[in-house]
């Protein structure tokens, strides 16, 4: 009813396409985000990034959404979370170099973007550069000191290497931040049965 009385409002469209979205009915979703672009003014930057992010949330349409996310950056390079959708599916489909390249961008412009720490740091932990997936976690944890994730993730790194005196220290800290996490009970009973402290270990496996 609203773009009966007021077809030439992209804002309605946009907001129709995000419902469509939301629902799974990416045909809709893209036709109607399309159906806006006569009436956008100049940056259609958003739109695109719009569109990108339907055809990610709706299946594995991860060429689509790379041409579209490129095309929002080339209307606003500005666009930090293009570069970071970018990312992500660079990083899902391996091409790490790739996903460097995006996370680096947003860092370029912000350097408190978290995720673009923890995409790099993912990275790096697929490459086999623990050391170096340490260092971004670590960068991450400076943006957000209470970001479980980060400190599940140190605690992961620092098993791999072997060091259980970190890695029991964050995922204490995880811990700490959020007490259900089974995850970080698992791997601190692990840790505790390596370092021999067997009660301690079978009372975080009970909480896992």
């Amino acid at each position: 009813k609203a773009l009966g009385k007021n077809p030439n409002n992209p804002s309605l469209y946009i907001i129709l396409g995000l419902a469509y979205s939301r629902i799974k009915q990416l045909k809709k979703a893209l036709k109607t985000y399309y159906k806006a672009f006569p009436y956008i003014q100049g940056d259609k930057g958003e739109i695109y990034y719009l569109i990108g992010l339907a055809y990610v949330s709706n299946g594995d349409h991860f060429s689509e959404a790379i041409d579209v996310f490129k095309l929002s950056l080339q209307e606003n390079p500005t666009n930090l979370d293009a570069y970071l959708q970018l990312g992500n599916i660079y990083l899902e489909q391996a091409n790490f170099e790739q996903a460097i390249d995006c996370y680096r961008q947003v860092i370029a412009q912000d350097m408190n973007v978290v995720k673009a720490y923890m995409g790099l740091a993912y990275v790096y932990q697929l490459k086999g550069n623990f050391e170096r997936a340490i260092k971004y976690n670590r960068m991450a944890i400076k943006v957000d000191k209470e970001n479980v994730e980060c400190l599940y993730q140190l605690g992961v790194l620092h098993y791999q290497l072997g060091d259980w005196n970190k890695s029991l220290r964050y995922f204490q800290d995880a811990i700490e931040l959020q007490p259900n996490h089974a995850s970080s009970y698992n791997y601190l009973g692990s840790v505790f049965r390596i370092l021999g402290c067997n009660q301690k270990a079978v009372a975080a496996f009970k909480q896992a």
